[in-house]
């Protein structure tokens, strides 16, 4: 009886896990050889040529990055972006004291987070060309094992 009070409650447990759990993954059996025999063989071939249009791009998005943050981020100022004579009248009056109490502090945070965003986007795009170093230490970033090298 205890056997088939253990089978019952399997059973039941099961008919849970149909209802309310997800499927049971099953892994399938296969190779390393199964898996790279299904990538077509072009992806396989080096080209330097493209692998430096990476790091050309990658270089060129941080120029243009740091470029626009350098003038951009400056013109978050007082003179270049002042706050509009139309919002201000716009505001109840305690808002209208409040904003202008805290103007001061506004522009160098706004200047602070512009800074951020930079070294957001910047760091992005950086990672990227970490990968391209890295995959230059196994050897795949061109047939030629100095130039993985040199450029890794």
């Amino acid at each position: 009886t205890q056997r088939k009070n253990a089978a019952n409650k399997q059973a039941a447990m099961d008919d849970a896990d149909k209802l309310t759990g997800p499927e049971k993954f099953i892994v399938p059996e296969l190779t390393v050889k199964d898996v790279l025999s299904v990538i077509p063989p072009h992806c396989f071939q080096r080209s330097a040529l493209r692998s430096f249009s990476y790091v050309a791009m990658d270089v060129g998005l941080i120029a243009a990055i740091y470029r626009a943050a350098s003038t951009l981020i400056p013109q978050i100022n007082p003179v270049d972006l002042p706050v509009s004579p139309a919002l201000v009248s716009a505001l109840p009056p305690i808002a209208q004291d409040a904003l202008q109490k805290a103007l001061p502090y506004l522009y160098p945070v706004g200047r602070f987070l512009g800074w951020q965003a930079y070294g957001y986007a910047t760091g992005l795009v950086a990672t990227g060309l970490w990968v391209i170093a890295h995959e230059c230490g196994h050897q795949a970033f061109s047939e030629s094992k100095a130039v993985n090298n040199a450029v890794g």
